[in-house]
């Protein structure tokens, strides 16, 4: 279609605490899922309000609990939490992909600061300050920690799955 060479790719941050939580309710409701705060906390702390890892999870929730009408618990969201980042690599895949392709330095302060090296990582985002916003901006990033805000990104990339 010509018309998608007219569009710009823009990634949008995560949701609120919230927000993701909200989210994840509305869509359970129509499956019969009725969840509990404590799990909707859960899944939101570990993806970092990220839409479509939280969508995931729940629906891992959803799957490995088959009666209905279903009310998700702290502990059942924990058990599916075990190995997310695992079976959704390609997910995280792809999210390093749109790095490689057009934020590479912003991936390489990530690969840094996943294997512990935020000494190096806070240099090279003071000599470039737009790297570092656009990691905060797009939630991946906390600004003063240098912490991975998505737990389960996090995870992945730890476990070495990119080079």
């Amino acid at each position: 279609n010509p018309l998608f060479g007219l569009l710009s790719v823009r990634y949008l941050g995560p949701l609120d605490s919230a927000s993701c939580a909200d989210m994840i309710r509305d869509v359970g409701r129509r499956m019969r899922m009725r969840w509990e705060s404590a799990a909707t906390k859960a899944i939101t702390s570990y993806v970092g309000g990220h839409p479509l890892l939280a969508r995931l999870a729940a629906s891992d929730v959803w799957e490995r609990h088959p009666e209905r009408p279903l009310r998700p618990t702290a502990e059942m969201v924990n058990a599916e939490l075990v190995g997310f980042h695992v079976r959704n690599s390609n997910i995280f895949a792809q999210m390093i992909q749109s790095l490689r392709r057009y934020y590479p330095d912003e991936l390489e302060v990530l690969r840094l600061i996943a294997s512990g090296d935020t000494d190096f990582a806070s240099g090279l985002l003071r000599e470039d300050p737009t790297t570092l916003n656009h990691l905060v901006g797009y939630g991946v990033l906390d600004g003063e920690t240098l912490e991975i805000c998505v737990p389960a990104f996090r995870a992945w990339l730890q476990s070495g799955a990119i080079a």
